[in-house]
């Protein structure tokens, strides 16, 4: 199974009309989506339920999900949160899953907070190790059962 390193084209699309695109903010966010797959890269060889530590409140991971790894972001993470409050999204494009990275400027912060983890590497655990590919086991079921749910 290969690591999604798919990048993110943003953009307006509507029907008869060429579609609004945003290459400079396309660039920021292109490069936080490469350095967090960097950083998944290094998570891979390591065991079930590592996480890079990147900041107090940003931890990254992998996990597997719709049939590919993902390398992820969880958001104000802690061990004391129900699965249903662990905010986590995936660094590339997912249906039903979208994340507001905020501005170029916002993104600009992540990338900060990436190249620091990367020079200067601090991993932490996830308790119970399975828990991140849990969240993504609901987050499959929720979606069978949505699109199940819909007129065909």
């Amino acid at each position: 199974m290969q690591m999604n390193k798919a990048l993110t084209t943003t953009g307006i699309y509507r029907p008869g009309q060429p579609p609004q695109l945003f290459p400079v903010y396309d660039a920021h966010l292109n490069r936080m989506q490469e350095l967090a797959f960097l950083i998944g890269d290094r998570l891979l060889s390591m065991p079930l339920g590592t996480l890079a530590s990147v900041s107090e409140t940003m931890k990254v991971g992998v996990v597997t999900l719709a049939g590919k790894i993902e390398t992820v972001m969880l958001e104000h993470y802690s061990p004391l949160q129900s699965d249903d409050d662990v905010q986590w999204f995936c660094f590339t494009k997912q249906k039903y899953q979208d994340c507001d990275w905020g501005g170029e400027e916002q993104i600009d912060e992540i990338i900060v907070e990436l190249e620091a983890w990367l020079a200067r590497p601090v991993f932490t655990e996830i308790q119970p190790a399975q828990r991140l590919q849990t969240l993504a086991k609901g987050l499959e079921d929720w979606i069978e059962n949505y699109e199940s749910s819909q007129p065909s």
